[in-house]
């Protein structure tokens, strides 16, 4: 089975001819939004009752550390969500030093990153609003060039970070993306997500490396930074239903990130094993395009979240726009 990542630089015809929006979050209001039902509350995921579990926590739907303060649940339980939490630490490695570039605030204000390479100490943080980088040679006898930020001396407008992502679970970064998808999903559609939901909570899984198709994401880095989360969940169009494409796709954008999922286990996606290729559309926003001997390419970042092998430490590089500051 061959898996096609299927771009188009023809405004989005592939996607959006594919695939229709179901729900969606994502506000500037500070106004707090509950998912479910407050009276006889039943958790999704683990499939008990209030008396057999409680629900005293104020669930989020999705991560604090994404930067949302306004959406909650009333169908996930305390227990199910300690287990989130946990999963949790792997999403702030996995996002490392990009959640404090964008200044995305957490249950402790915006995360400060720092590391120890090249004989150097470099820093990021928040300070009176501004993010901070810092660094310096931790040998101050033996001054040394920097050589964890570099500034594009041509525009002097861009410059880069080299930096390190922390170990992390990547199956723990999918279940998190997976676990908002199902939030999502109304209660007439929950049942072919069961499969899914066991996946979700099965924090002791057998096999280290899952072979299933859609344990991937596309990930975009860079341009404006989203103050606020914002997702959007979308499904198959009928007339649709014999493209071999998955039914349901998450587009979750927040801080520096915007992401593409194509929700797994769903149990009317099974069909799609048997065909001797699948197609996932990509929205356009997730691409880059260039033009290469007058021919027009596109790139897409595919990340690898099949994995319950904690990863090792190792270095990133990306670069970003500024606007230097005047001074008077």
């Amino acid at each position: 089975m061959n898996i096609h990542f299927l771009t188009s630089s023809n405004e989005n015809e592939y996607f959006y001819g594919t695939y229709d929006l179901y729900a969606e979050f994502g506000s500037d209001s500070n106004k707090k939004v509950y998912f479910g039902s407050r009276k006889e509350r039943k958790c999704r995921f683990c499939g008990k009752s209030e008396g057999d579990v409680t629900f005293k926590k104020k669930a989020h739907l999705v991560p604090e550390l994404m930067g949302n303060k306004v959406y909650f649940s009333y169908f996930e339980c305390d227990t199910c969500n300690n287990l989130f939490n946990s999963y949790e630490d792997s999403l702030a490695n996995f996002g490392g030093i990009l959640h404090t570039l964008a200044h995305q605030k957490g249950k402790r204000g915006v995360p400060k990153y720092k590391h120890n390479f090249w004989g150097e100490e470099f820093q990021a943080l928040s300070e009176a609003g501004k993010i901070i980088l810092r660094s310096k040679s931790r040998n101050p006898n033996k001054p040394k060039e920097i050589e964890s930020i570099k500034v594009d001396e041509a525009s002097g407008r861009r410059f880069s970070i080299t930096f390190n992502i922390y170990p992390h679970t990547p199956q723990h970064v999918a279940k998190i993306f997976s676990k908002i998808a199902i939030g999502l999903v109304d209660n007439q559609d929950i049942s072919q997500f069961q499969q899914t939901i066991n996946w979700i909570i099965d924090n002791n899984p057998k096999e280290n490396l899952c072979d299933y198709p859609l344990h991937y994401c596309i990930r975009r880095v860079g341009g404006r930074a989203f103050p606020h989360p914002q997702g959007f969940l979308l499904k198959k169009k009928s007339l649709k239903k014999d493209v071999p494409s998955p039914e349901f796709v998450l587009l979750l954008w927040y801080g520096l990130f915007q992401f593409q999922i194509f929700v797994p286990h769903n149990e009317r996606d099974e069909w799609l094993w048997n065909q001797e290729e699948v197609i996932l559309p990509i929205e356009n926003r997730m691409a880059e395009f260039k033009y290469i001997d007058g021919q027009l390419h596109s790139k897409v970042d595919v990340v690898d979240l099949r994995s319950n092998i904690r990863t090792k430490t190792k270095k990133h590089s990306f670069s970003i726009g500024f606007t230097p500051e005047q001074k008077e």
